[in-house]
């Protein structure tokens, strides 16, 4: 992979981290809500 010496190549680099950075909550946020949603799915069929 290069260094990213150029302003292209920097802004591209940027991009791309914060791109990882922000889908990161997202997939955590989702991940607890189907956690949840299974635990209470699970409580109330063995009802």
């Amino acid at each position: 992979m290069s260094e990213g010496r150029c302003p292209a190549c920097r802004t591209a680099k940027t991009e791309v981290h914060h791109t990882q950075a922000n889908y990161t909550p997202h997939i955590l946020i989702a991940s607890v809500l189907l956690i949840v949603l299974l635990a209470v799915l699970a409580v109330h069929g063995n009802l």
